[in-house]
């Protein structure tokens, strides 16, 4: 019987330790099979059977009828976009199920939405791992299944390729969390739900607007909401400001009184800020010169009444004399 019960957990992939039997057992006669809890490692059909031609292989299979009952526990469920170069999306799914309740182990499967692509973990053909979790639901480790005998994972990575053969997505991180930390996946006594689940990646977009900022960087905003410096403005500095000469309108040119022009960014050195969508300040008080305007103008008309009447009087003066 031992060795039947354990053969029967090998095969199902039970009872990892083999030196006991807990999966397998025989109570009121009846052979009872106990699959991990979990939907996905639900057991829906399991035939016993002997080889042979002998009568009592006859009677043992005749014997062996097989019932099932439903798997129990939980599973969580989500999914997420990888992006390749060109920014096409790639749907994967990541299902968690519980895989030992003694051990506090989940099992996480890791499938692209579509067939024909492939995921593996760590460069290798599996998709799978296990999660144990430490007694206060803080994450102890992480392990690969495939190969036996298994080996613990710190970092793992994902690998993710298109059946013809392009768009490979090599060595994408998969952050689940650290080594005995809660910054990542954890266990409570509560409904599962995942808090954090973010990615990197983003699709293609088009350039949409762009700005200028102090430092003189030309800031392009993308339509899948990416904000990417496109370019740069530069500065020039002179030993010599006033040794420039002018060419026109607001052009100026370097001379040997000026000397040459150090070129660099804005913000470094001497250099100053760039204004984007500004005029250049005034030297003035605009409103001071306005209303000195209107006084000298005032003061103008007054002055040119005493002209005329004065001019007047000299007028009469000459018409009384004739």
């Amino acid at each position: 019987y031992g060795e039947m019960a354990m053969a029967i957990e090998e095969y199902l992939g039970l009872g990892r330790e083999h030196n006991r039997s807990d999966n397998v057992v025989i109570k009121d006669g009846a052979l009872i099979v106990t699959g991990e809890k979990g939907v996905l490692n639900n057991i829906d059909f399991l035939n016993i059977a002997g080889a042979g031609t002998s009568e009592r292989y006859g009677v043992f299979n005749n014997y062996m009828k097989s019932d099932t009952t439903g798997a129990t526990g939980g599973i969580l469920a989500t999914n997420m976009a990888l992006y390749d170069e060109q920014g096409n999306a790639h749907i994967v799914n990541f299902t968690f199920s519980l895989w030992n309740e003694e051990q506090n182990e989940w099992r996480l499967q890791i499938e692209a939405d579509d067939p024909t692509n492939s995921i593996a973990i760590n460069g290798a053909t599996a998709n799978e791992l296990v999660l144990k979790f430490n007694a206060d639901g803080s994450l102890a480790y992480m392990y690969d299944r495939f190969p036996t005998p298994a080996s613990i994972i710190v970092n793992p990575t994902l690998r993710f390729s298109a059946a013809n053969g392009t768009n490979t997505l090599p060595n994408i991180a998969l952050n689940l969390g650290s080594q005995g930390g809660t910054d990542g996946m954890v266990i409570a006594a509560a409904a599962g739900t995942f808090t954090q689940n973010s990615s990197d990646g983003y699709p293609q977009g088009n350039l949409e607007s762009t700005l200028f900022n102090p430092a003189g960087e030309i800031v392009g905003s993308y339509t899948n909401g990416q904000v990417r410096t496109v370019g740069q403005i530069a500065l020039a500095t002179f030993v010599n400001n006033q040794g420039l000469t002018k060419l026109g309108d607001s052009l100026y040119g370097a001379t040997g009184n000026s000397g040459q022009a150090t070129i660099g960014k804005p913000q470094t050195g001497s250099r100053g800020d760039i204004a984007a969508g500004m005029l250049e300040n005034s030297n003035v008080d605009l409103s001071t010169e306005l209303v000195d305007m209107i006084t000298t103008q005032r003061g103008f008309q007054s002055n040119s009444k005493v002209i005329t009447t004065s001019d007047e009087m000299i007028q009469e003066l000459l018409g009384m004399k004739r």
